[in-house]
């Protein structure tokens, strides 16, 4: 609802299940070495740990594993919605519920709403 058609945001993140039903093991294999390499991840460490420790580790356990190919990301542009949207999904839920959600700068930009 907040991205129009042509917006690559407009659909699942995954694809389609016509999407993922026509890919090959190649695709699969591809898009894998491609996007899920320590080049493109983000690690959270949380709790109650030794940084030094933590990094050790780390390195250990992750360090052995090759970086992908420079992933590449597409410059999207902002989306600007000038009416109203509302959509009604009706679901076997036991108490209403209401989303409301719009655009905002990305969270790095150092700009505040």
């Amino acid at each position: 609802m907040l991205y129009p058609p042509a917006h690559p945001y407009h659909w699942p993140v995954i694809g389609s299940m016509e999407d993922l039903a026509r890919a090959t093991m190649d695709d699969v294999s591809r898009f894998f070495q491609t996007y899920y390499a320590p080049n493109n991840a983000c690690l959270s460490v949380a709790g109650n740990f030794v940084p030094d420790a933590a990094r050790k580790s780390i390195a250990r356990l992750f360090g052995i594993i090759p970086s992908g190919p420079p992933v590449l990301y597409p410059a999207i542009a902002p989306v600007r919605n000038v009416e109203q949207r509302t959509v009604t999904l009706p679901d076997a839920v036991q108490l209403p519920r209401l989303y409301c959600a719009w655009h905002s700068d990305r969270w790095n930009t150092g700009r505040m709403p």
